[in-house]
Parts: structure tokens; C-alpha cells; sequence
């Protein structure tokens, strides 16, 4: 298959939006692909958004081969791989054109490390904190626990994809030897309690964890607005959530946080 038709063949496969459509096909009609280049030595600091994106799409189809050679399923391969789509829509709203971003978050996904499995994604990883009341240390294997942007967090739906992993990496990696499942995010911020109620889906998902450390940080601010967002422009933006206009009418007395969390 022609590098031009492999890209083209993921464009289609991951759904983009049609509005991508015609940028999309010009871009690829007018850009050359060097295939010596991989992901392993693609630059992640690129500002070229296009280029980002026709590069991208075009290592999918080295990522699917490891896919098929460790016999995990397509379905877990596209829905992985979508996040593709999502980071393109979020980065081409901020900068006006087609145009692909978060490029060193997105190598973990074509580099065979991350993968979405239900509901949540999970990758490879190192443990950031000791944890000494549950017997974790700092650096051991762990995996990764990250929430895409994919619509409610259920309970269910979330317990579901922890056992889902479970059974997964059991079966596709079982040499890869961990005890705890950890994430690091603004979700696990306890100072959300005040603005949320306790049968909301993100209490419910803190409760899944126990939570070993808060580090101060406005990321909330980028999740619940647009991706552009700071304490700069933060109050241009307008809240398009309760939970958001909340956070805002809060943002001047309280400090947010990005909090880690283990389970077993």
C-alpha cells in the first residue's frame, strides 16, 4: 500500500469529523511522508499541526502490526488510537486549521505503552510517590490509570474497565509484573467534594482510589474550559457546565489541585 493510502486508509478508520475532510485530502495531495522517519525519532516539539497529523496517521499502521502479532483485538486498537481524533478536533478549534497537537502524550499510544480499554486507559508505567502504609515504592511498575475525554464516568463503566485490564494485561503482557494500579489527575482533587455531590460520577471514581498526595495546580482549568485556558484569560472564558461555574466563581479563594491516587 502507497504511504499516501495508508494515511488516508487511518483518516477513515479513526472517523474523523468531516469538516477535516477537504483540509485534510489538499494537505495530503501536497505533502511528501520521508518513511525513514518513525515515531521513535518523529519530534514531538513539531509545531507543524498538518505535518503532525499526516505523520501520525501514517505510524498507525506500524502500531496495528504489534497489535497483531501480540493477537490484541482492532477493537482495541481503533478505539485507542481515536484519541488521535479527539487531540486533532481540540488543537484545530484552538488554532483555526487542521492541526494536531499533544504529540508526546500520543507517542505513548503508537508506541505500544497506553491502551484503552472500556471505559478508561491504562499505561505502562513507573510509580511516582512512595506509598509506605500500602507498601508501594517510588519507581515500581505500575499502570498508568488516564480518563479520556469520552462522555460520562460511570461507576459501572469504570469498574468494568479496571477488571477488563486486569484480564488483559494478564493475557497480553504476563511478564510485566505490578501490584497497583495509580493515577494522577485533577479528578482526584478532594477539594471538588465541595462543589459536587457524593453519588456524582467523580466522587465516585476518587473513591476508587486512595489518595497519597496533592500537588497544587489550575489543570482543572484547561479540562473544564478549552484547552488554551489560564489564569491569564480564565475569566473571558464562559461556563458551560455547573461544575465549571462553580470552579470559576471559586477560582480566586480556593487552590485546585492534581492529586495521586493507587488502588490495588
Amino acid at each position: 500500500m502507497q504511504t499516501k493510502d495508508i494515511i488516508k486508509k487511518w483518516y477513515y478508520a479513526l472517523e474523523f469529523p468531516s469538516r477535516f475532510d477537504k483540509e485534510f485530502l489538499v494537505a495530503l495531495e501536497n505533502y511528501e511522508i520521508d518513511t525513514s522517519i518513525t515515531i521513535d525519532n518523529y519530534p514531538t516539539d513539531c509545531e507543524e499541526g498538518t505535518k503532525n497529523l499526516l505523520y501520525y496517521l501514517y505510524f498507525c499502521e506500524a502500531v496495528k502490526k504489534k497489535y497483531e502479532e501480540n493477537n490484541i483485538s482492532e477493537d482495541i486498537l481503533i478505539d485507542t488510537l481515536r484519541d488521535i481524533v479527539r487531540w486533532c478536533i481540540t488543537w484545530s478549534d484552538i488554532k483555526g486549521c487542521l492541526f494536531l497537537g499533544e504529540l508526546f502524550w500520543l507517542k505513548r499510544h503508537l508506541t505500544f505503552k497506553l491502551f484503552k480499554i472500556g471505559r478508561l486507559q491504562y499505561c505502562f508505567g513507573k510509580a511516582e510517590h512512595d506509598a509506605e502504609n500500602f507498601g508501594l515504592k517510588k519507581e515500581e511498575n505500575i499502570l498508568e490509570v488516564h480518563i479520556p475525554a469520552t462522555g460520562p464516568m460511570r461507576e459501572e463503566d469504570c469498574k468494568e474497565s479496571v477488571k477488563l485490564a486486569k484480564e488483559f494485561f494478564l493475557s497480553h503482557f504476563p511478564d510485566y509484573s505490578y501490584r497497583f494500579f495509580t493515577c494522577h489527575s485533577w479528578l482526584l482533587d478532594r477539594t471538588l467534594e465541595q462543589f459536587l455531590d457524593d453519588d456524582s460520577n467523580i466522587i465516585k471514581f476518587q473513591k476508587m482510589f486512595n489518595i497519597i498526595k496533592d500537588d497544587n495546580s489550575n489543570e482543572i482549568f484547561r479540562y473544564l474550559f478549552s484547552w488554551d485556558t489560564n489564569m491569564e484569560n480564565l475569566y473571558q472564558r464562559v461556563p458551560t457546565s455547573s461544575l465549571a461555574k462553580k470552579v470559576l466563581e471559586a477560582s480566586k479563594t480556593t487552590q485546585f489541585h492534581e492529586s495521586y491516587g493507587i488502588f490495588e
